[in-house]
């Protein structure tokens, strides 16, 4: 079964950007990767964790930081 986490990350003064969030990916209860959204809404991240669910987000695309473009 895949899960995730969607938490959000509270800005710091010497970050370049304002609070952001985090997509944490499970499978089978154990921690697969993380996929930073600075800059992209909580709408984005839900749907990172809607396809990641689904099965349309596969290990091999977030090992070669898809998401990130």
């Amino acid at each position: 079964m895949r899960t995730t986490e969607i938490r959000l990350i509270p800005a710091h003064a010497q970050s370049d950007y304002d609070s952001y969030y985090i997509v944490e990916l499970y499978e089978n209860d154990e921690y697969v990767s993380t996929v930073e959204c600075k800059g992209k809404s909580l709408h984005w991240c839900r749907s990172i964790s809607d396809n990641w669910a689904s099965g349309v987000i596969s290990v091999d695309k977030i090992q070669m930081g898809f998401t990130s473009r």
